[in-house]
């Protein structure tokens, strides 16, 4: 985390403040973590976090619309890429969401491992998928007329049908909180199996309410259920 850094313009010294409480958010938990620990990580006074945010809560609201402008960001390019056809958007859409979802190293697992774990914490990390419904959902919606138009895929309100999609497509948060109780080889390997069975459930739901042949969405790279089990080992040994 951050020490204290001088000179700072405004956006900067708020962006830094987003970074501190974001990163104690997922290692403490949102409801263990005070405003003072954000301006301890953040070396900023008390009237230095007050000239920025009125509250713990206001903090928050600025942070959930930084993370939804990046997610949105990230999916531009699936509207703005010239020369593709509806299909082809989707491929995109799911590479995107694929590539977001990578664990790269036990840090950023120890991450998305406490998270999961703050029982306390599960209405912050339902405003945290409504974040991630609300930047995608206008991205995706358009992707879908696209389809509509084409006769790609068979579904009457893409209004309806993006925001139901892509709540779908984020439900096996419930299944990779169950890969805790895995203890033994034989348990991890029957975690890693339910997590792939729910991956391909809700590919296999969303193919069926798209019209588009079986199989064709996939949610996360094939190593994901491994990778995460395999982390969640080596992050829980080492605690």
């Amino acid at each position: 985390m951050s020490g204290r850094r001088k000179n700072l313009k405004p956006e900067e010294r708020r962006s830094q403040i987003f970074d501190c409480a974001q990163e104690l958010f997922l290692t403490k938990g949102y409801a263990r973590t005070s405003i003072n620990d954000i301006m301890s990580a953040a070396g900023v006074s008390k009237g230095a976090f007050y000239h920025h945010f009125d509250s713990k809560e206001a903090m928050v609201e600025g942070l959930m619309d930084r993370y939804s402008n990046q997610i949105r960001c990230a999916y531009d390019a699936v509207i703005e890429t010239e020369g593709l056809d509806a299909m082809a958007r989707y491929m995109m859409y799911l590479e995107i969401l694929r590539d977001r979802q990578k664990i790269a190293e036990p840090k950023s697992m120890m991450l998305v491992i406490t998270s999961l774990l703050n029982e306390e914490d599960v209405a912050f990390q339902d405003r945290l998928m409504e974040a991630v419904v609300a930047a995608v959902v206008p991205v995706f919606s358009e992707v879908l007329r696209l389809g509509i138009e084409e006769g790609t895929f068979q579904i009457d309100d893409p209004q309806t049908a993006a925001p139901l999609i892509v709540r779908i497509a984020n439900q096996h948060r419930y299944v990779l909180r169950s890969a805790f109780a895995a203890r033994t080889p034989e348990e991890q390997k029957a975690a890693v199996q339910r997590i792939n069975d729910s991956l391909n459930m809700q590919g296999l739901a969303i193919d069926r309410l798209l019209g588009i042949p079986d199989r064709s969405t996939q949610l996360r790279n094939d190593d994901y259920a491994k990778d995460f089990v395999g982390n969640l080992r080596q992050a829980t040994s080492s605690q």
